[in-house]
């Protein structure tokens, strides 16, 4: 577990300090997009050899630089889209989307890890360093590991790719910064 920790944690602190020019040559959508297509590839590296612990390793670098590009994104996606609901409404509400966006990230990852001890109980996991697990545990521990965060990725990918605010943000940004809204073009 401290060889994993480290893989997942030394690389994405190294990546964090290539982001800001990442993000200004690529931009947010295709940062996060280019993360999760590495987070992707990332989880079909222990593919290669499930019983070799290097591939393990491998894989939890690779995914730790992807999704460095999707958690850089996260909050500024959120600020793109209140300064686009102002542009539109003329109501600005920060506080309480990024209150909403806080507490939907806690209540994920909180969620998120209490049900992988969940799914894994529910499947007969036995803790214990000379504990022999069952077939189906083990399965269902390389699926949380290897096919279930690949589902996931592919989801944000389709989710992204309806994501335009992008390429009018330049827009709303310029009549914000002037007084003007969306609505008074109606």
């Amino acid at each position: 577990m401290s060889y994993i920790s480290m893989a997942q944690y030394i690389p994405s602190l190294l990546t964090l300090l290539i982001i800001p020019f990442l993000l200004r040559h690529l931009g947010k959508r295709n940062l996060a997009l280019f993360g999760l297509i590495i987070c992707c590839i990332a989880c079909l590296i222990p593919l290669i050899d499930k019983q070799n612990a290097l591939y393990i390793i491998i894989s939890t670098v690779v995914r730790s630089i992807g999704f460095c590009g999707v958690g850089a994104t996260m909050f500024a996606f959120l600020a793109d889209t209140i300064d686009y609901g102002e542009w539109i409404t003329k109501l600005r509400i920060q506080g309480i989307l990024f209150s909403a966006g806080t507490l939907g990230q806690t209540l994920g990852m909180g969620m998120g890890t209490a049900s992988i001890g969940w799914i894994l109980g529910a499947f007969g996991f036995i803790s214990g360093g000379d504990v022999q697990q069952t077939n189906e545990v083990l399965s269902v521990i390389e699926f949380l590991f290897i096919y279930f965060p690949f589902i996931l990725a592919l989801i944000n990918i389709a989710i992204l790719c309806f994501y335009k605010l992008e390429s009018i943000y330049s827009e709303v940004e310029r009549d914000l910064s002037n007084g003007k809204f969306k609505s008074d073009e109606i």
